[in-house]
This record gives C-alpha cells, sequence and structure tokens, in this order.
C-alpha cells in the first residue's frame, strides 16, 4: 500500500463525504432529535461516527474475505445505494427507511445519521479508488464540518434558510449521481461473465491428459499397464503405471 499525501485527491474524497453524510441537508432532523432528546453533546456524536468510519474502513476488507465477497462486487453494489441516495437528495423523495428514535448522540445521531449504511458503503468503495492516507484526512475533515453544524445549528439554520439547504442538497445529490455511474462503468468490466467453472475445466483438462498418457503408452508396444482409478469430485486420477516391456516411455 503506497502513502502518499494528494492535495486533490483529499478535497475529492472530503467532497464525497461530505455530499454522502449531508450534515447540512441533515440540519432539520437534528433540531428534531435535540428537541425531542433535550439536547445532543456535538463532541461526543463527531467522536462515535468518526471511530465507527475508521473501524470500517480498516477492518471492512476483512469482513468482506470473511464472506467471501470481492472488493470489486462490493463497489459495485456500493454505487447502487450511491444511486439511490442520488435520486433521494434530488428528487426529494425518501426510498430507504432508517428510523429516528428520541434517544441522542449516539443513536442515532452518530448512527446511522452521521456514520450509516450509505457513508460505511462509500468508504468501501472509495478505498478501492482513493489512497487510504486521504480517505483518513477526509474523514477528520468532514467529522470536524460535522462537529462545527452541531455546535452551530440554529445560527445556521438561518443562514442558510430552507431554500439554501435544498439547493445544497440537490447540488452534492448530483455529485453522488455521477460518483455512482462512475464506480459502477468501472468494475462491472472487470467482471468476467463468460466465467466457466473452475471445477469442470480441471475435470476436462486431466481426462485430456490421461488419454494422451495412456495413447503414448499402448503406442511404445505390448505392454501391461496396470493402474489404480480413484474417484474424486468427478476427476479420474491415474495413480500409477506399471510397465513390463524393456522399452519404458517417461514423460
Amino acid at each position: 500500500m503506497i502513502l502518499k499525501f494528494n492535495i486533490e485527491e483529499i478535497l475529492k474524497v472530503t467532497m464525497i463525504l461530505f455530499a454522502v453524510i449531508d450534515i447540512i441537508g441533515s440540519i432539520p432532523v437534528v433540531l428534531s432529535i435535540k428537541q425531542k432528546a433535550g439536547g445532543i453533546q456535538a463532541g461526543k456524536a463527531s467522536l462515535v461516527s468518526f471511530a465507527i468510519m475508521i473501524v470500517f474502513l480498516f477492518l471492512g476488507k476483512s469482513i468482506l474475505d470473511l464472506l467471501g465477497v470481492e472488493e470489486k462486487f462490493f463497489a459495485i453494489a456500493g454505487s447502487f445505494v450511491l444511486f439511490i441516495i442520488a435520486v433521494e437528495m434530488i428528487l426529494g423523495i425518501k426510498i430507504s427507511r432508517d428510523e429516528v428514535s428520541s434517544s441522542a448522540s449516539i443513536v442515532p445521531l452518530a448512527f446511522p445519521l452521521i456514520a450509516g449504511t450509505g457513508t460505511l458503503t462509500t468508504l468501501m468503495s472509495i478505498r478501492i479508488e482513493y489512497n487510504i492516507v486521504s480517505i483518513i484526512i477526509a474523514i477528520i475533515l468532514n467529522v470536524l464540518v460535522v462537529w462545527l453544524v452541531l455546535k452551530n445549528l440554529h445560527y445556521l439554520e438561518k443562514i442558510l434558510g430552507a431554500g439554501g439547504i435544498a439547493i445544497l442538497k440537490k447540488v452534492f445529490g448530483i455529485i453522488l449521481l455521477a460518483l455512482a455511474i462512475k464506480l459502477f462503468t468501472k468494475y462491472i468490466r472487470e467482471v468476467d461473465f463468460s466465467k466457466k467453472d473452475p471445477e469442470k475445466k480441471v475435470t476436462a483438462d486431466i481426462r485430456y491428459k490421461t488419454g494422451r498418457y495412456k495413447s503414448r503408452l499402448l503406442s511404445g508396444g505390448e505392454q501391461e499397464i496396470s493402474y489404480r482409478k480413484t474417484l474424486t469430485h468427478t476427476v479420474l486420477y491415474p495413480i500409477s503405471f506399471c510397465l513390463t516391456s524393456e522399452n519404458k516411455t517417461h514423460f
């Protein structure tokens, strides 16, 4: 893994995560949670969401390996999730059904509102595309933005207004839509739809070679061939060939 500091890449990843987390567009929801709970802890919510994102960033691949899922398939699945989030932001509709309870800083604020399924899926998808250092820095920057927003909720709501929040959601929705299309078109090309069953291929290859060996032995003259057939996974394995003629055939 190559560690490098790339300002342009950091800005790209920061904008992507900012669009997915959508803390500005979530201001009305956060205000509702604050009213129900009687207050929220901005620092606690920010730290918990940061921890969730970092843990998933590093352990997400191990989880996929454990489940036998390749990263390219996860990236394709992630592109569908990003597509749905983008459509929600652009058209102002609600497709996902994450429920918001009356608890405060950790649930549902840190998870799933800030570090939700969309954010975690995006982290795994962009990890294939971008450098790990850029992603970590982008996470830190976004957590700082989240903390600032949570600390200044009412002030930001007055500055942006309902119209400003709606415009921001649509702009970042288009950015997410473009990223979803980019991920899908890039990794769908790596999927080999014509791949055959490897077991069948090995079976056919061994049977072909076994036939060649028998043919070469028989063509050397009168020989007595003794071998044992072992059937494993429908594959015929030649165990031993005992030749009785003076001229033995070597392979």
